[in-house]
């Protein structure tokens, strides 16, 4: 990524982190990466230039599923890029859905977090993966706050800013901390989502609910936390993260230990140590 457009912010305005940003050596990477860092440097610039001034703000399914201005410009900033990379490819996004029809599809989460964006709050990230016939053979979640930069690759392993990247080594839910979510129907099911958070806060060291599931499941990858789930997330949440986390070491599943499908209602992520203890804590309660 390039140093000029990630340090982009309004003129006056504070800075948003303290140390400048890591150069990415794009010409190190294949093209599917470079096109994806291209992207994500584009996005981020534009969540930095307008982390003072949000715009206006509207609402998608619920009062409480919001879009903004910034989604819908970091959209197009991502599709513009990677569609004159690769025309020929399909694309699924947050904002604007389905492009085109292909065997290699880019699933789009322009700006994961979009509450907290909204509220000024500083845990938001940027989502890009690619799938081939159903699988992620690609992913990347940007976090223009603290200039980190997830990649995960099938086979190929991840990295926190070009640096290995490797679950943790916690060995049991007592000497864990998880991070989870809740949907946008939580209003409605309040009392049962409350049931896993209750399950898990009795048999762990803490629980996490930051806002933004990619994030969530890089920190999974990172070892900041050992495990994660969430109900009714999309793909453009999951795609990219969930392929992080297993090229990190950890193991992804559905809330019974099966296969994860990014197109599903259930997301589990974990160190995988622990990964069988998270399935009979969510077996009891499903």
């Amino acid at each position: 990524m390039s140093h000029g457009s990630l340090s982009a912010r309004p003129p006056g305005a504070a800075p948003l982190i303290d140390t400048p940003p890591r150069p990415w050596h794009i010409d190190q990477v294949d093209p599917f990466e470079s096109a994806a860092r291209r992207a994500a440097d584009r996005a981020g610039a534009i969540v930095k230039r307008r982390w003072h001034d949000r715009g206006a703000i509207a609402t998608k399914s619920s009062s409480i599923d919001l879009v903004t201005e910034v989604d819908r410009a970091c959209e197009q900033a991502i599709l513009d890029v990677l569609g004159a990379a690769f025309p020929e490819h399909a694309f699924l996004a947050e904002e604007s859905g389905t492009h085109g029809s292909n065997e290699f599809v880019w699933v789009v989460d322009p700006l994961d977090g979009t509450t907290n964006f909204a509220h000024g709050y500083p845990q938001v990230s940027i989502s890009i993966a690619l799938l081939r016939g159903g699988e992620t053979l690609f992913g990347l979640v940007y976090d223009p706050i603290r200039e980190e930069l997830f990649v995960g690759r099938r086979g190929g392993g991840a990295t926190l800013n070009d640096r290995a990247l490797h679950v943790s080594a916690a060995a049991d839910l007592g000497s864990s901390l998880l991070a989870s979510g809740f949907p946008y129907d939580r209003r409605e099911h309040a009392d049962y989502y409350l049931s896993f958070f209750k399950a898990f806060m009795l048999r762990t060291q803490g629980i996490r609910r930051a806002g933004s599931a990619a994030l969530d499941l890089c920190w999974v990858a990172a070892g900041r936390v050992d495990g994660f789930w969430e109900w009714k997330l999309k793909p453009w949440d999951t795609a990219a993260g969930v392929l992080i986390v297993e090229a990190a070491g950890g193991r992804s599943s559905d809330f019974h230990g099966g296969h994860f499908d990014p197109f599903g209602d259930q997301t589990l992520a974990s160190n995988g140590l622990i990964h069988d203890e998270m399935v009979e804590v969510l077996g009891r309660l499903l």
